[in-house]
């Protein structure tokens, strides 16, 4: 069956951290998603830390040559399966609430272009809560709060539909916030949607 959310965790080299995010994905409530964890050519101990997981709901991918981050983004959202699409840092982790809440979220507001829920983000022993919007507001207004200081948007607490990524194309080469290309374009189209719950963790 087509899972409902795709959560994709591209690495490079950071087995350590890579743990924390691959195990919050497989702790969601929700069975309705799959995981890819893509392997972007690591040399450390990347592989034997994917190895120890074994969930029907992951898929291991690995690059024998590094690409670059754009490619790399690129690459994963042709691999993705899901009707909805997370990005998701192997530095940065999410609740176990977080695909069941975006995905009832979603379902109930097809005229959301996306949807981001509360973030904690985290900056060594300090832990700043991300400023957020109403329920649903207009997506001109979010781009121009954000601008003014008082939306924080963070990719690990974006969702948005598979369909629309594709529609707005890949990411261009050199680009140096994918996430941003991507959320911008989708705020012009249409609402933008909040939950306002603490569902995901920004390293």
């Amino acid at each position: 069956m087509t899972p409902k959310l795709t959560i994709v965790i591209p690495t490079l080299n950071r087995c350590q951290l890579l743990k924390r995010a691959v195990r919050s994905a497989l702790a969601q409530t929700s069975d309705d998603i799959e995981i890819i964890v893509s392997n972007n050519g690591s040399t450390d101990g990347t592989r034997e830390v994917l190895e120890k997981f074994d969930d029907p709901r992951l898929r291991i991918l690995h690059r024998d040559i590094t690409i670059d981050a754009c490619s790399h983004g690129n690459f994963l959202l042709d691999q993705a399966r899901g009707d909805l699409f997370l990005g998701l840092s192997d530095d940065d982790y999410i609740e176990p609430d977080f695909a069941s809440e975006v995905i009832s979220f979603l379902t109930n507001h097809p005229e959301v272009v996306f949807a981001y829920t509360g973030c904690d983000m985290h900056y060594a022993d300090v832990t700043v809560p991300a400023r957020l919007g109403p329920d649903i507001e207009n997506g001109v207004d979010f781009i121009f709060y954000f601008l003014g200081g008082k939306r924080d948007v963070c990719w690990c607490a974006c969702v948005t539909r598979t369909a629309d990524l594709r529609a707005i194309g890949n990411i261009p080469p050199l680009t140096i916030c994918g996430d941003m290309f991507y959320w911008t374009k989708l705020a012009t189209q249409g609402a933008v949607g909040c939950i306002r719950k603490t569902l995901s963790h920004y390293i």
